[in-house]
């Protein structure tokens, strides 16, 4: 490891070039190098297999394949110069590569000689046929391991490479070569300083640099498939009609309308990009959606949200308590409703005045600032009784700290739910009353100092709670009489620092992020008057969300975080689940 570095996760790798080159089975495990100071806590392991399917990969694993070099350079048993253990290496791999493209040597047009010398060439990113006579003119050992008595002339290659083209065969040896060239480079052969810079592999010897735009982008790609794999199994459209398009499709389809803002907008873009027959259009999303009931969709997200906290569990994330924040947010989407729900008035008075309310739980810690789910609050009394759903389920991943809560949720049957979950772990924001001890107690705050009185009556509950007030900076304050910011809780007054329930209640804005990036980054605009569209695009939302959250908290498999902004992560969310009209050639 370089100076500066430290090992990090695992990768794996299953080659099965690897025995031709070496004898052994191909199942190695290198580490990726991480910078000091980023913290891997919450990485995962890489798995890789090779050769991989289409040789565009190779663009995005250049890293990877680096640390496998690293791993097994001990392990080539050839002598020579570099030259000739390359060379060696690309020829002894040439039927295995061929076989990979479908073209192995027993089936092309000219003799196998000329197929393994244009390989060599297509090694070396060779720029003329004149090129490659003097290569093996230099390097009579190759040109005699490849079979020829005496070096070709140019025109012959030449030759020979047209009766390829015209057989169709041509690209697959080009194709070939690149498998031939990665294989040799992951399994410890060192590559000339000019195939090194053709294949832009000797920038990455050393994997720490996160300016690698197509490795962060398959970086990206890999973690999209690892959660999309993980979470997705209760999405379903069960045995409803029309269900040409799978559940994957469907959320890059709403993924597209979220990049554009708009449903149909998004489609239109994507069939410029991809192959339209993948893409289910607008009216077919509505299509499958209308088919379910409204209680489906809860259900349904409700398990994936469950299977996300499981997954972001599984790599660490709740290993330690958290603090969190119950809010509602509010959706003027009520004129819209159908019989199915009754509206509900809005306190924020939306535009008509009633809307959708939905209510959420989002953990306060930065590192980890997820969503555990959405709720849609049918009957205004029922919020609590969502808040205890959702924190129960982040109960069984971890500890819960401290419960944070608006003055909106200025209730006994708030404190009373809170006490159940978290103990005495719960600070609500008071409002002012018209009487009793906690009315009292802010209406005669005065002077600059905190204020902390004990043991106050509280909407009739049995056990009394405790209040706090802590003074405002001058810049928060909002008029003259409120110069501090009132709570009540249970937090025990010699195990706690009171300033801290102000400034820890602060990092409740973790809920206003979510609502506001739910409501204006990863959900589609629509115009449909459907009530049940809305809510699952609102749900699809919340797992684009989290998966933002986790891919940003997380570091990459090689060992840097990777920062990316919502709608790279929408794009990776497109990439991975649509087939690219004109993919990249990676040479």
């Amino acid at each position: 490891m370089g100076t500066g570095k430290k090992a990090g996760h695992p990768v794996s790798h299953t080659d099965s070039f690897t025995s031709t080159l070496t004898g052994s089975d191909g199942n190695y495990t290198g580490h990726a190098q991480y910078e000091d100071g980023v913290d891997e806590t919450y990485g995962r392991d890489v798995t890789i297999e090779s050769p991989p399917d289409d040789i565009a990969t190779y663009q995005h694993r250049r890293p990877l394949e680096a640390i496998l070099h690293e791993t097994n350079r001990q392990e080539i048993q050839y002598s020579g110069d570099r030259t000739t253990v390359f060379d060696k290496a690309i020829l002894d791999l040439a039927n295995p590569a061929l076989t990979v493209v479908d073209a192995p040597l027993s089936k092309l047009p000219v003799d196998p000689q000329y197929v393994k010398a244009l390989l060599l060439h297509d090694a070396w990113c060779m720029n003329s046929r004149p090129g490659l006579t003097r290569h093996l003119e230099n390097n009579p050992e190759i040109s005699d391991r490849i079979g020829f008595e005496s070096t070709p002339d140019q025109s012959t290659f030449a030759l020979k490479a047209g009766e390829m083209a015209d057989t169709g065969y041509r690209q697959a040896v080009q194709e070939a070569a690149i498998h031939a060239v990665f294989a040799a480079y992951r399994n410890g052969v060192e590559p000339p300083a000019e195939v090194k810079t053709a294949y832009e592999l000797e920038a990455h010897e050393t994997i720490t640099d996160p300016a690698l735009e197509a490795t962060y982008h398959h970086e990206l790609m890999e973690w999209i498939e690892f959660v999309f794999d993980a979470i997705l199994d209760p999405l379903s459209f069960g045995r409803r009609p029309n269900r040409s398009k799978t559940v994957k499709q469907v959320l890059g389809s709403i993924a597209l309308g979220a990049l554009s803002n708009s449903p149909t907008a998004g489609y239109d873009t994507g069939k410029w990009r991809f192959d339209s027959d993948e893409i289910p259009t607008p009216a077919h999303v509505s299509e499958l959606v209308r088919e379910l009931e409204f209680d489906e969709i809860t259900d349904m997200f409700t398990q994936v949200n469950r299977l996300f906290i499981r997954c972001a569990s599984d790599l660490g994330f709740f290993d330690q308590e958290y603090d969190y924040a119950v809010d509602t947010t509010w959706i003027d989407w009520g004129r819209d409703a159908e019989d199915w729900m009754e509206l509900i008035n809005n306190p924020k008075e939306c535009a008509s005045g009633k809307g959708w309310c939905f209510a959420a739980v989002t953990v306060c810690d930065t590192d980890a600032r997820f969503a555990l789910g959405l709720d849609l609050v049918r009957e205004k009394g029922a919020t609590i009784q969502h808040f205890r759903r959702l924190l129960r389920m982040a109960a069984q991943e971890g500890e819960i700290g401290r419960i944070h809560a608006d003055r909106e949720f200025f209730a006994g049957d708030a404190v009373s739910a809170f006490r159940v979950l978290a103990g005495n772990h719960w600070v609500i924001r008071a409002k002012r009353q018209e009487n009793g001890d906690v009315a009292d107690a802010i209406n005669n705050i005065s002077g600059e100092a905190p204020i902390a009185d004990t043991s106050l009556e509280f909407a009739n509950l049995r056990k009394n709670v405790d209040f706090y007030a802590h003074p405002r900076p001058e810049k928060h304050r909002s008029n003259s009489d409120k110069t501090h910011m009132p709570f009540i809780t249970d937090l025990p007054k010699e195990d706690t620092d009171l300033r801290s329930i102000y400034y820890q209640y602060a990092y409740r804005w973790s809920a206003e992020t979510y609502f506001r990036q739910l409501k204006h980054r990863f959900a589609p605009t629509t115009e449909s008057p459907s009530p049940k569209l809305r809510l699952f695009y609102l749900n699809v939302a919340t797992i684009f969300y989290n998966i933002h959250t986790l891919i940003n908290r997380a570091t990459s498999g090689l060992g840097y975080p990777l920062n990316a902004e919502f709608y790279q992560v929408l794009n990776a969310i497109v990439e991975t689940t649509f087939t690219r009209k004109h993919p990249t050639d990676p040479c």
